[in-house]
């Protein structure tokens, strides 16, 4: 059945592997993303059939503007179980669905004659996507290839994967060994060549995409806040925070070898201070040794790990804090983008998205270029002491951080992505929103 269109925009045709109300990291970006666009027009959605419940209840309890006409795609059950096996497997599932979507997809656009087809998640520019089936030159009626913002497969910094231990250090050869394999996939390829757009938002990913012919290649960091209406409830936590001399820190994410757990630890043990607390929500394999070194270092008593934490209760804490510290050794969004709309000041290291997104008036980024672990813990633990016993310098990095999320959320990345839509479909001029952010890692 062909859906009559509401609008006279270009109709769309989103793929999106993952994509959830309710929750962080890909999930919730996919979804703030489409349910900005269903603001403005009809979306059309491919996603795993594991978003289904969620998704569905979602949609019916909290009706979008415009109708989100949703296609479960899964594979066999033979299949199935690689999606929640090892990382290896993992990308063998995605491939295959991806494989699978494309003809869901040829099939849906054989009914609705799509304009744009845009690839959402996984944000990953070295595996090909499901859009490129239906933009394929010689496809009758073919659409215009949108791919990304597309990231991934960044590994940590050399001088840092060798004091983790063995099993992580496999984990890293895996990455390595998986996008070796897959860039080299002519798929991949073709899946590029195809694209109208490439929207890339690393360092690595541009110079990936380019290599592998991207025709157009935009840069956009691929990190965005993921729900508005848990910003709001958490602003007014951070109204009615208390406001002391006891420095409050947070960090987020699945406690493993990468999240820099450590390392901030160390950081804030040789910082002196003593009047901090420290939360970092999430749970994670390497929770309780995470426990156990702030144990080691005497600062357990002021250490809070929460263990598996909901999105909505880990921006609580964030609004409480007086800063953020996200020393990813590999890349992750984190809860950057909402700390910043909640106007916490970040302490991150400058690499991969983190660089495009962050400078010195909202927080502070570690130099990365010959860092070593003594090097990071030394630099955080500095700034850490200066935030401390100069609090009037988070201030005016507050608002700071306020005025660099509004390029961060939905209704800015949805306003970028309409104009592209049109430029592609109607040859409307071609309209680049006024950002610092492009320029930052345009190198």
């Amino acid at each position: 059945m062909r859906f009559a269109r509401a609008t006279n925009d270009p109709k769309v045709l989103l793929i999106a592997y993952a994509c959830e109300p309710g929750r962080g990291s890909e999930w919730g970006t996919s979804w703030a993303f489409v349910k900005e666009l269903s603001r403005h027009q009809p979306v059309w959605l491919i996603a795993h059939a594991d978003n289904r419940d969620r998704l569905d209840a979602h949609l019916a309890a909290v009706p979008t503007r415009h109708p989100v006409h949703v296609t479960y795609v899964e594979l066999s059950r033979w299949l199935g179980w690689l999606r929640h096996s090892s990382y290896a497997l993992l990308n063998v599932h995605y491939y295959f669905w991806q494989w699978r979507a494309g003809r869901i997809a040829r099939r849906l656009h054989a009914q609705e004659r799509f304009d744009v087809v845009q690839h959402v998640s996984f944000s990953r520019w070295w595996m090909p996507s499901a859009g490129a089936a239906i933009a394929r030159a010689g496809t009758p009626h073919r659409a215009k290839f949108i791919f990304g913002p597309c990231v991934g497969g960044e590994l940590m910094p050399e001088k840092f994967s060798a004091k983790v231990p063995l099993s992580a250090r496999w984990g890293e050869f895996q990455r390595w060994v998986a996008r070796a394999l897959w860039t080299r996939d002519p798929r991949l390829a073709r899946c590029i060549r195809d694209a109208a757009i490439v929207v890339a938002g690393t360092p690595s990913s541009i110079a990936g995409v380019t290599k592998l012919g991207a025709q157009r290649v935009e840069v956009l960091p691929s990190v965005m806040i993921t729900d508005t209406t848990l910003i709001d409830a958490a602003r007014s936590t951070r109204a009615a925070r208390i406001r002391d001399k006891t420095l409050r820190l947070v960090s987020a994410g699945g406690v493993n070898y990468y999240r820099g757990i450590d390392l901030t630890l160390r950081a804030i043990k040789q910082s002196g201070i003593t009047d901090f607390h420290y939360t970092h929500c999430c749970g994670g394999p390497k929770l309780e040794a995470m426990v156990e070194l702030a144990r080691e270092l005497g600062i357990a008593d002021r250490d809070t790990f929460t263990g598996e934490t909901k999105h909505a209760e880990t921006l609580q804490h964030v609004a409480r804090a007086e800063a953020l510290i996200h020393l990813e050794l590999r890349d992750s969004q984190g809860v950057v983008p909402e700390a910043l709309a909640l106007g916490v000041p970040v302490l991150a290291l400058d690499h991969h998205s983190m660089t495009p997104i962050l400078d010195e008036s909202t927080g502070h980024k570690v130099p990365m270029q010959d860092a070593t672990q003594e090097s990071v813990i030394a630099d955080v633990a500095r700034t850490l002491r200066l935030w401390h016993d100069h609090r009037d310098l988070l201030t005016p990095m507050s608002h700071a951080c306020v005025a660099r999320s509004a390029e961060l959320s939905p209704q800015y990345r949805v306003r970028l992505f309409r104009k592209w839509y049109a430029q592609l479909t109607h040859g409307a001029p071609s309209e680049r929103a006024a950002t610092p952010l492009p320029r930052a890692i345009a190198a």
